[in-house]
């Protein structure tokens, strides 16, 4: 956590920073006649106010505080360090646009909880000595802890207008809906498998005669539990080839539209009502399978819940990729000029 805060303290700086002429032989021999500072003794912006005092002495020679923002320039790039600083900048834009804003005041409980969090974790329980920890360790790398409440204050403050930006952009009507709501419907569903070796080549005589078996099989058994002479669960228990899922009744548990499984086979789950037995399936792996949907989750289907679906998708928590949607979105529309050189 530390180390991200203060990265983002970094880049947030160096963005006004500018290009520096390298040094000479000259400047490094006046420079080294300066004392190394502490960069905590002088806070965060006397550390980037005063890029031409000595940092470290390696050797015999000096490094400098412009020294360190140049190696840093050159390892990440200053488009690279700059690009969270121009997505964010977008955001607030557009929230000054929309007349969005968000009082720091209105995250202080946030902030005091992460530098909770992180006190407990140092202290091994005791918040108390964890804060001194933590004020040290800040101290180590030149941030005093009130700089370090300051930029989580900025952050959350930022955390929320981009959420509300992104939610703001949305557009039901480019979105299918329906297609969500299928997406993250659960069939709770369980089964009966009955085995017989997938054909890599053309099957022979013994071969085929163990398919035709293992479907006589599954239809023998689904006659039985559909006419109610025989329980689904117990036929599992005493039938199915499946070693991991016959102790507990076939169950499967929940099956989604991203649950690992043949999509024939899913197809088939989909399409039956809870309580509903179906046909024996195959699996393109091989075996036949006789599936059964105990409950649907959400019960209702989508044109009874449609207006429900649009508020709820309207009101959600938007996830990395629509931020990331939204911000190509935003930058599109935006002027972003580089000057010549860079």
């Amino acid at each position: 956590m530390e180390k991200r805060v203060f990265l983002t303290l970094l880049i947030l700086l160096l963005a006004g920073c500018g290009t520096r002429p390298r040094r000479t032989v000259a400047d490094y021999t006046a420079a080294r006649k300066k004392p190394v500072e502490s960069p905590a003794a002088e806070g965060v912006e006397g550390f980037f106010a005063s890029r031409d005092s000595a940092l470290v002495h390696i050797n015999g020679r000096v490094l400098t505080r412009g020294d360190f923002l140049e190696a840093v320039f050159r390892q990440f790039g200053e488009k690279t360090l700059l690009s969270e600083v121009i997505k964010e900048e977008l955001f607030l834009q557009e929230a000054e646009r929309r007349k969005m804003s968000v009082e720091p005041k209105d995250v202080e409980s946030e902030v005091e909880q992460v530098l909770d969090g992180m006190s407990r974790d140092l202290g091994r329980g005791d918040e108390a000595a964890g804060r001194i920890k933590l004020a040290d360790l800040y101290e180590k790398q030149g941030l005093a802890l009130n700089d370090v409440r300051e930029e989580l204050r900025r952050k959350l403050v930022a955390q929320i207008l981009i959420k509300r930006v992104t939610m703001a952009m949305r557009d039901p009507a480019g979105v299918d809906l329906r297609g969500l709501y299928a997406k993250n419907r659960r069939y709770h569903t369980r089964h009966i498998a009955y085995s017989f070796p997938s054909f890599e080549a053309q099957p022979d005589a013994v071969q085929l005669q163990k398919k035709k078996d293992a479907r006589a099989k599954a239809e023998g058994a689904r006659a039985k539990i559909v006419s109610g002479e025989l329980d689904f669960v117990a036929v599992a228990r005493a039938e199915s080839d499946d070693q991991v899922t016959r102790p507990l009744g076939g169950s499967l548990g929940p099956i989604t539209a991203e649950t690992p499984m043949a999509e024939a086979l899913k197809k088939v789950i989909f399409s039956l009502a809870p309580g509903q037995v179906s046909e024996p399936v195959e699996n393109p792996r091989g075996g036949y399978h006789i599936f059964q949907v105990t409950k649907i989750e959400p019960s209702k289907k989508y044109d009874e819940v449609a207006e429900e679906v649009r508020k709820n998708y309207l009101k959600r928590e938007p996830d990395m990729e629509e931020i990331r949607e939204a911000f190509y979105r935003l930058r599109e529309q935006a002027r972003i000029d580089w000057p010549s050189g860079r």
